[in-house]
This record gives C-alpha cells, structure tokens and sequence, in this order.
C-alpha cells in the first residue's frame, strides 16, 4: 500500500545519503593524504595543487566507477597524460613527478592533435594529414582506373580524411592551401596530363552538368558555418556550457566582426579569421 511505498522510499533516500556521506568522507581521506605527502614545501603550491586536481578526477572516475559496478576499473597513469598550458619544462618535470603521468606537447585525442600553443595546430593535423593523401595518391597514380573511378577515389577516399578535421579544427585562413589541394588532386585525376574539361566544370554539381569533383574550400567553409549554427541557435545548452565557460558574455555577442578594443583577445583567436568571413555570409542570409 501507499505506506509500504512511503518506507521503501525513505530507506532507499537514507541509503543514498549514507552513500554520498560516505564517499565524501573517503574524498577527504584521499585529499589529507595527498597534501599530507606532497604539500612539503618544495614544490611550489601551483604544481602541488594542478596535479592535486588530475588526481582528484582520477578518484572520482575510480570512485563513480565502483558504484557502477565496474571491477578493477582504475586510472591507468601510463596511458594517461597531462597537457600543460603557460608552464615552464621545469614546472612541467615537477607535475609529472608528483602526478605519475606524463606531460608532452601535444596530445592525440580522437585522431586529432592538440597542442597546448593553437599555432601548431595546423601543421599537426593538416600538414601531417596532405602528407599522407599525396603518399596516396602518388601510389595511385598508375592504377588503370578510368577518369570517373578516379573522381570518385576522391570522394570515397580523399575528402572524408580532410572533412573530419574541417568539422572539428576549421581552423584554415588562406585559400592558397586549398589551390595547392587541388591542383594535386586533379593532377591524379588527369594522371599527370593537360586537362582536357574546365576546372569549373569539373567542380559543378553532376544536376548542373558537372563531374561533382569536391571543391574542399566549400567543404571547409560548410564546416564552419556548423558551428556558427549551434552559436545562433542555442540549442545545444550542454556542449556550449563547456565551451564557453570562460566567456565574459553570451554566445550572441561573439557573432559581430568589426575592429573594436572589446573583447580583443577573442578578435585574436586563432579560429577567428577562418569564421569572420563566414559570419558575413550568415548576416547576409537574415
């Protein structure tokens, strides 16, 4: 009846909350005897309290692992490690001491690198990435395929390796990358030869009459305009939340292009200039 139910209720409230006592009681545990071995005076209090937080989100993972059941989940210090941002080799030397994990200059996360200085992301991902294409396409060049086999090696091959970093760094400025891509690219599809067909038409859509070849700028700038969607919309609440948990203002105000003193880091953003001229584009369409 309705007050069995109201009991089986109480006990498992009182159940979660002894839970929750407890595990903030082992969190405490763990925090004194951290400070207690680390805290000694001879590191500075910056390192001490960096790696403090490393190993802090190792525990609670550890620790909401447990609940779930997980056995011999763990954080695995080998296979984990520390991006640093503004921090000097010998601070560096120290975290790792005391944290057990490694602190490189760059990371590869989900097949993208990231470095802890945004100029290096260009040629970590897609110098590195063309260098692999062009070994490609240089060892395809020879294969008897005909011209439209080769256009389609292209898509099926090419483009979607180039569109999962447009998606996730569109973080190109110059259209100069894109000719030099495209030049090597028809040189594979006309296997070293004059071509014989516009370059225009040959980039067309097949319903305009067209060889539907990929046109990458375009792809790169539909990319881009993604995300200045989601900045528009406000619909996806969660991920903006974590993006822009530093910023001094709403979403909105960062879609405006112009040369002001406000919010002049953010003018200097290193994905900044790839949008500007998107954001254009977007005003335009209103």
């Amino acid at each position: 009846g309705p007050k069995e139910d109201e009991e089986t209720h109480r006990d498992e409230l009182n159940e979660n909350l002894l839970k929750k006592e407890q595990d903030i009681i082992k969190i405490k545990a763990m925090t004194k005897e951290y400070f207690s071995i680390n805290d000694n005076g001879e590191t500075s209090s910056q390192i001490v309290w960096d790696a403090y937080k490393a190993v802090a989100r190792g525990f609670l993972i550890q620790l909401n692992s447990s609940k779930r059941r997980v056995a011999g989940l763990k954080i695995n210090k080998k296979k984990t490690m520390i991006l640093t941002k503004n921090m000097s080799k010998r601070k560096q030397k120290e975290l790792q001491e005391i944290s057990g994990m490694e602190t490189p200059a760059k990371i590869k996360y989900l097949g993208i690198w990231i470095s802890a200085k945004n100029n290096q992301l260009l040629d970590l991902n897609y110098t590195r990435k063309w260098k692999e294409i062009k070994g490609d396409l240089e060892k395809w060049k020879n294969l008897n395929v005909s011209l439209l086999g080769r256009i389609a090696v292209i898509k099926m091959n090419i483009l979607p390796k180039l569109l999962y970093l447009f998606q996730n760094i569109p973080i190109i400025r110059s259209t100069k990358l894109f000719k030099d891509w495209q030049k090597e690219i028809m040189r594979f599809i006309w296997r070293n030869k004059k071509a014989r067909i516009k370059y225009s038409t040959m980039i067309a859509q097949k319903t305009q009459g067209g060889f539907g070849v990929p046109d990458l700028n375009l792809y790169h700038d539909a990319c881009a305009l993604c995300w200045l969607k989601d900045w528009v919309k406000l619909q996806k609440i969660k991920i903006l939340n974590l993006e822009g948990h530093e910023l001094r203002r709403g979403w909105h105000g960062y879609l405006w292009y112009g040369k002001t003193k406000i919010e002049k880091q953010f003018v200097r953003m290193f994905v900044r200039p790839s949008l500007a001229f998107h954001v254009v584009i977007v005003s335009l369409s209103y």
